[in-house]
């Protein structure tokens, strides 16, 4: 999906929430549960656009969905394989500022070489 907002480099995130393709949160915990089990089944089967959105979910915390940094590289990873340029810049910010993993400047200048 293209981004709906990019903010510096110092951490704000690519945010796809409001896109006209993204997922909007369900009245319940159960829409939210299914329409993440949904997003995984799709992502798992190799749609980038559905491991993007997982990212942005599991980063955002919503859907209620716990935020969990672990789950935000495996679905980005997923993205940028899949060609996802939001998916690969964000993951170069992680690793470059350190947010929800360790500075690895190696692998942030990869991410931001996939997704120039």
């Amino acid at each position: 999906p293209k981004a709906a907002e990019r903010q510096g480099a110092g951490g704000v995130f690519f945010n796809a929430a409001g896109e006209d393709d993204f997922v909007t949160q369900g009245e319940d915990d159960e829409d939210n549960d299914a329409m993440v089990a949904d997003l995984k089944f799709m992502a798992e089967g190799g749609d980038a656009d559905s491991a993007f959105d997982l990212g942005v979910i599991y980063r955002t915390g919503s859907y209620g969905v716990k935020k969990d940094h672990d789950e935000v590289v495996k679905w980005w990873k997923k993205a940028a394989d899949g060609f996802v340029v939001d998916a690969a810049y964000n993951l170069a910010v992680m690793f470059h500022h350190g947010q929800g993993v360790d500075v690895d400047l190696p692998k942030a200048v990869e991410f931001y070489e996939r997704a120039a």
